[in-house]
């Protein structure tokens, strides 16, 4: 790629990462200074805010390195790293809008009994939960390079970095980022729907 068509594209990119990273910050800033946003459910949008803000510093950045020079020039440990932070990140951050759609379900379908049980420590733990979920998905090809199996690695000899093409490893990773909580937003989301236009239709009364 010239250098002429290299730098729009470049500039583009890279404007598109300090963006998402400032975004992400003033999200973070605002639910933490401003004392009308400090509630217990925000702390879920903190929670997305910070998978967001660090797929923009670790994540995007190489994948725009990579764009450009249309291979991986970071070595195999990097490539590793890189690999399970996307598929972390991503997922924690796929998962985060999951618990935020369950927590507004709750809040709607049965607001005063969800209203004393939305407490800081079930929010923590629901974030934590969210997390180490996003972990669970994402190390599988750690352990198993430490373990010295060459079946999940990302690493091939085209001198790509790639998510590991092993069917059992894809079909587990696609499904736990992607499909199951897709498929439990779509559900919760027609529920809240229907609660929603329940409520109006009662107050109509």
């Amino acid at each position: 790629m010239s250098l002429v068509k290299v730098l729009p594209v470049a500039f583009v990119l890279s404007s598109i990462v300090v963006l998402c990273i400032c975004g992400n910050v003033l999200v973070i800033l605002s639910v933490f200074t401003f004392r009308p946003l400090r509630t217990v459910q925000n702390f879920f949008i903190v929670s997305l805010a910070f998978s967001d803000m660090f797929v923009a510093i670790l994540v995007m950045p190489f994948h725009i390195v990579t764009h450009i020079l249309k291979r991986w020039i970071f070595g195999k440990i990097m490539c590793q790293i890189f690999v399970t932070s996307d598929v972390l990140l991503c997922t924690s951050s796929i998962l985060n809008l999951c618990a935020i759609a369950l927590d507004r379900y709750w809040a709607i379908s049965d607001p005063i009994h969800y209203a004393r049980q939305r407490t800081i420590r079930r929010v923590f733990l629901m974030i934590m939960l969210v997390w180490m979920l996003s972990a669970t998905i994402s190390i599988p090809p750690i352990i198993a390079a430490m373990l010295g199996s060459r079946e999940l690695q990302n690493f091939n000899e085209f001198q790509q970095c790639e998510l590991s093409n092993n069917k059992a490893y894809v079909i587990y990773s696609a499904c736990g980022s992607f499909y199951i909580p897709a498929l439990i937003m779509t559900i919760v989301y027609a529920h809240v729907f229907i609660e929603t236009k329940k409520r109006f239709r009662e107050r109509a009364k």
